[in-house]
């Protein structure tokens, strides 16, 4: 198996649990505020922030040869927010401060596990988006700039993005590293769902 099959099929039960979430099924079809919205695009912004800090700063070839500028999504995140006249600064909840908190005392490559969950996101997000669009009335790609940043490159970006992956030199035992920060990624994510939605109120 590739790297990227050994982290999809590791993470599948997950990835599955964190699709069909309540707030976010409730979120998608417009039975929730906007602002939930935008709290849940307020803690990606931090979890992006605090990752994509590290990743410039990691002296790693792994990191080096996959992660580049044009993935970068906190500056999406801040132009979603400001769409959606979100302009106050966002308090992490607990599961995004403790997720934030292994972020940067995480190793290069547990970290580029972490990067591989969120930029696979994009595949789904943008259908996602399209949702988005359509529960609150959004006009082109108001507020979904960070669900859906490469729009018709989304395959081409990702196959390529895949490629990088599978092509490092990164021995199997060390290969688990990706794997452990892939469902740690996915738990977080879950978690931070779950808190959105004891921390606001359905429509």
């Amino acid at each position: 198996m590739t790297i990227t099959e050994r982290l999809k099929a590791a993470s599948a039960e997950l990835h599955h649990q964190a699709e069909h979430a309540l707030f976010t099924r409730e979120l998608f079809k417009g039975r929730r505020p906007i602002a939930d919205y935008a709290a849940l695009l307020q803690q990606m912004r931090l979890i992006h922030d605090a990752l994509e800090t590290a990743l410039t700063t990691d002296d790693h070839p792994s990191t080096r040869d996959v992660f580049d500028d044009a993935q970068r999504k906190t500056h999406l995140l801040k132009q979603d927010l400001e769409d959606l006249g979100a302009h106050e600064a966002p308090i992490a909840l607990p599961a995004t401060a403790a997720f934030i908190k292994r972020i940067e005392s995480a190793s290069p490559l547990w970290r580029l596990g972490v990067h591989y969950v969120l930029e696979g996101s994009t595949n789904g997000n943008a259908f996602v988006a399209k949702s988005i669009r359509k529960a609150y009335d959004l006009e082109g790609d108001t507020a979904t700039h960070y669900l859906d940043p490469y729009g018709s490159n989304q395959r081409s970006n990702w196959l390529a993005f895949k490629h990088r992956l599978d092509t490092l030199d990164i021995p199997e035992t060390d290969q688990q590293t990706l794997i452990d920060a892939d469902l740690a990624t996915f738990r977080a994510i879950i978690d931070i769902h779950e808190q959105l939605d004891r921390a606001t109120i359905p429509a």
